[in-house]
């Protein structure tokens, strides 16, 4: 009967805080004028069998020059989901960028550092019982260190270089499409 009891309390207080962890992942953003996107892997066991699933983990630089994770979403398989899919593969973009913001952006250092502190609250698990259990850490601890960066009360980067940055590229598209016309015009 108590065993019981402890069960019915441990699945209330997972099914709250796995609301509240979907709702993180869930929450509206605003324009991010840097991701950085990353994937890593942990064992879990699915149908009797333990895979490698995907991790997968989004983080972002706001219009103000704040980080915070954006998601966490975890896939059985790498095929199952891309992030990336949808954004054109510009590598080498960086090298454009304003040069106080490229000596931050050319480093994963930010992405790699949250993947450490992943894999050491995950390590402790070495298989998860299940996708939900995986996710369920790995947003928990995301969400902590993203609080944990806003609270901070550091910007990650200083935007005002950059909103000049996207000032001169625009004119430099403008100047292009312009000349373009004009000479195609002749």
């Amino acid at each position: 009967m108590v065993l019981k009891y402890h069960q019915m309390r441990f699945s209330r207080a997972n099914k709250l805080l796995d609301e509240q962890l979907s709702a993180w992942r869930n929450r509206p953003f605003e324009v991010f004028s840097y991701v950085y996107l990353d994937a890593r892997y942990e064992k879990v066991r699915s149908g009797g069998v333990v895979l490698s699933c995907g991790v997968l983990i989004a983080v972002g630089v706001d219009a103000t020059g704040n980080r915070q994770v954006l998601g966490t979403s975890v896939k059985l398989t790498e095929h199952e989901v891309h992030w990336a899919e949808t954004v054109p593969l510009e590598g080498f973009t960086v090298f454009t960028m304003p040069s106080r913001h490229r000596k931050k952006l050319r480093s994963v250092n930010t992405v790699e550092r949250l993947n450490e502190e992943i894999k050491r609250r995950t390590r402790v698990a070495t298989i998860f019982p299940n996708v939900e259990v995986c996710l369920r850490l790995v947003t928990a601890v995301a969400m902590e260190i993203s609080d944990d960066w806003e609270g901070a009360g550091r910007k990650y980067l200083q935007m005002d270089e950059f909103q000049t940055f996207c000032l001169e590229s625009r004119r430099r598209r403008l100047s292009v499409i312009v000349t373009f016309r004009f000479c195609a015009g002749r």
